[in-house]
């Protein structure tokens, strides 16, 4: 069974530590036994979510955040804090960013760019499973879910905290220029494949 998701090695150290709290460990067996617990876990999640046919809703909440902090290793932080436009105030609101960072002409055309978004994020930061769970659940559907969730945040104050906010806002922008980019070379490629672009070039 193919793993996807690991505790990374600051996770793993503060758990061995933890496990290993007034009993007789080295750190080899308190590491084996975290993992232990890890592959435990992912048996009880992989059963719940055939049971349930989704992802269910406490692992849900659980990954919205993990996945956005994973997101945040390795990103552009310095360059996005000074290219990225920013709500009044934080925490901000899904309307805050739908405002400042999709600025689409439309509202519905705004909340499919957020569902590609998220379908996309979530494809490359699944839920932390095996492959064969994830299978189960689509990325539009994880999208809907993750929206839902942004949503009911924000009747408690927001979603977006300052950190939130950067790192989503500067990964959408990245991804939209990538899409208008496709765009504008499948456009390109058919117009240079249609019929009037021929006769041009023969005349």
């Amino acid at each position: 069974m193919k793993r996807t998701w690991f505790p990374d090695i600051e996770q793993l150290v503060r758990l061995a530590a933890t496990v290993s709290h007034g009993r007789k460990r080295n750190a080899a067996e308190a590491v084996a036994y975290v993992l232990e617990l890890y592959r435990e876990a992912e048996d009880a999640l992989q059963r719940a979510i055939i049971e349930e046919g989704v992802v269910p809703e406490y692992v849900a909440a659980y990954s919205l955040d993990m996945t956005f902090k994973r997101m945040a290793a390795g990103e552009r932080l310095d360059e996005w804090k000074k290219t990225v436009p920013k709500p009044e105030s934080f925490p901000a609101t899904l309307e805050d960013f739908s405002r400042l960072i999709v600025k689409a002409k439309t509202p519905a055309d705004c909340a499919k760019r957020l569902r590609d978004f998220l379908g996309n994020v979530f494809s490359l930061y699944p839920f932390p499973g095996t492959g064969e769970s994830l299978a189960m659940t689509t990325p539009e559907d994880s999208a809907i879910m993750q929206i839902q969730k942004i949503k009911d945040a924000d009747k408690d104050g927001g979603f977006f905290t300052e950190s939130k906010w950067l790192v989503i806002a500067g990964r959408y922008s990245d991804w939209w220029k990538q899409q208008r980019s496709s765009k504008s070379r499948e456009s390109a490629s058919k117009r240079k494949r249609s019929p009037a672009s021929k006769r041009k070039r023969r005349s």
